[in-house]
């Protein structure tokens, strides 16, 4: 699993980090469109996250939190509503489709696995410890979702990745 923790500001997510800490800890994240966006309304968020569980949460300031989480699985949302001051969602996993040919997997492993130990070295941000972690890394989605999350790819990058469940197509 994946460990990161966010900085949290917005009283809405302030009250939604509050309110999941007294209703098992657990809290569905997902991407707003536009990060500049101070207000988002449900039509702003993506429909594909990360459902997530607290680990900790540090209070920074008066109003401020330091959230540290462990990403669990990904997630849909099936609706979204305005509740108590922030959304609330319903979700349905989304795991990876079944791999249906292991051969295909293995070699598009192989490849990613030869691009990354070529780029790694012009990046300064990534630890020797991460590229060995990596390369370690022997099933197909964890080795996606944590060089996804890990490496310097832009945010939609990123997010067409987490949306999209054929292993292959995310090894690509």
């Amino acid at each position: 699993n994946i460990y990161t923790n966010l900085d949290v500001a917005r009283p809405k997510s302030v009250q939604a980090v509050l309110t999941a800490m007294g209703e098992g800890s657990k809290l569905f994240i997902a991407k707003q469109k536009n990060s500049f966006e101070e207000d988002p309304q449900p039509a702003d968020i993506h429909r594909v996250g990360v459902l997530c569980r607290i680990k900790k949460v540090v209070k920074l300031g008066e109003n401020n939190l330091r959230v540290y989480l462990e990403a669990d699985e990904r997630g849909v949302i099936q609706y979204i509503e305005s509740a108590e001051g922030f959304f609330k969602v319903a979700i349905e996993l989304a795991p990876d489709e079944e791999v249906s040919d292991q051969t295909e997997c293995e070699a598009y492993m192989s490849v990613a696995k030869a691009r990354l130990g070529e780029c790694i070295p012009q990046n300064k941000k990534m630890s020797p410890e991460l590229k060995d972690s990596l390369l370690g890394i022997e099933d197909y989605e964890e080795f996606v979702n944590v060089a996804a999350f890990n490496l310097s790819f832009n945010e939609s990058e990123k997010q067409k990745i987490l949306e999209e469940r054929n292993t292959v197509r995310r090894l690509e």
